[in-house]
């Protein structure tokens, strides 16, 4: 069977990353298309995934528009080429062409939603779809039924977990010049890897320049890997919302230090898992501090979040699982089409 994917952001590649390996390494003949988007690139390249860029991203309204034109006329001229027998993606003209030209059944995600669906017809096991498409993505990516931590990662980074680690990952930059969007300050990041490290080792990956004072490992982790580090950490501080959404997932005691200043600032994907109470978000140096302080408090937090993580799948399904049984029926009803139509032309 020849599968096409086209892809065209990162959660759609968070969301198709386990099917597009299993059905390759169940034989399948998989090819992934996307525009030129870096981030997209840059996870599949993160993934291991080849990939064929069929356009070149711009800045203009003027060239947006060309570019979709131009990157619908690619799309349909290369399903041609490729013949899947399935295209996966998002309901867009392009997609939408590609399938009508090449006969391939569309198999279309989740559209997005303004808010969380609840679905409670029985035909459906899923009972919870994220709004945010980035949290959908990571569903997918992080879902317990595919997703395993590589003990090598850690072993690397030579965490010790013996009696246990708390991870606190920084990622942006303060300074009199960058405040307060860019970061947590030096300060507030020394207290709180001192609170850290009153109770368990401490792994700092820090991409502002570290400060000396900092009473911890420091490490440099790169994103892909932080899953697999912070998998298992007794509790992860970070001021990334990509990363908070992974580490909560993992089903890690998780604080989101926010520095935007606003509550209604706080980037979508974290704000609903917040709901879910898989991330503690703080706003600011001080709630951060305090926010820290308050979860260290809380001796039964790893098994509550464990808790909490396994009904939060229960309720979301396997988007996975789900995306490859719906490829597989499409399959057998383009199967079944075409042998309807070759027995009719023999007769």
């Amino acid at each position: 069977m020849r599968v096409q994917f086209s892809l065209g952001s990162p959660s759609a590649v968070d969301h198709s990353v386990h099917a597009i390996k299993q059905l390759g390494s169940d034989g399948h003949t998989v090819d992934v298309s996307v525009r030129q988007d870096r981030a997209t690139s840059s996870r599949l390249d993160a993934t291991g995934i080849e990939h064929t860029v069929l356009t070149t991203a711009t800045a203009s309204r003027l060239g947006t528009a060309v570019e979709a034109v131009v990157g619908t006329v690619r799309l349909s001229r290369y399903a041609q080429t490729f013949a899947p027998r399935v295209i996966v993606g998002e309901s867009t003209p392009a997609t939408i062409l590609g399938s009508a030209v090449s006969g391939a059944q569309l198999v279309r995600w989740a559209e997005p939603t303004t808010q969380s669906v609840a679905f409670s017809t029985e035909a459906d096991s899923t009972r919870y779809v994220p709004a945010a498409p980035a949290l959908r993505g990571a569903v997918a990516r992080f879902h317990p039924n595919w997703f395993s931590t590589n003990p090598a990662i850690r072993r690397s980074h030579g965490v010790d977990e013996t009696d246990g680690y708390a991870v606190a990952q920084f990622t942006a930059k303060a300074s009199p010049y960058n405040a307060p969007q860019g970061g947590l300050s030096r300060r507030t990041k020394q207290r709180i890897i001192g609170l850290l490290s009153t109770q368990r080792a401490v792994y700092v990956s820090n991409t502002d320049d570290p400060h000396p004072a900092l009473d911890a490992c420091r490490i440099t982790v790169p994103p892909i890997d932080t899953p697999h580090l912070v998998d298992g950490a007794s509790l992860f501080v970070t001021d990334s919302a990509e990363l908070a959404v992974s580490g909560a997932l993992c089903g890690t005691p998780t604080v989101y230090a926010h520095t935007d200043g606003t509550d209604a600032s706080v980037p979508q994907s974290v704000a609903e898992l917040a709901t879910q109470k898989l991330v503690r978000v703080a706003i600011g140096d001080r709630e951060a501090q305090s926010t820290v302080k308050g979860l260290l408090a809380e001796s039964s937090r790893e098994a509550v979040w464990e808790r909490r993580t396994a009904r939060f799948f229960t309720a979301t399904g396997d988007p996975t699982t789900t995306i490859l049984n719906r490829i597989y029926e499409s399959a057998d009803r383009s199967q079944s089409a075409s042998t309807s139509t070759q027995t009719v032309d023999s007769a």
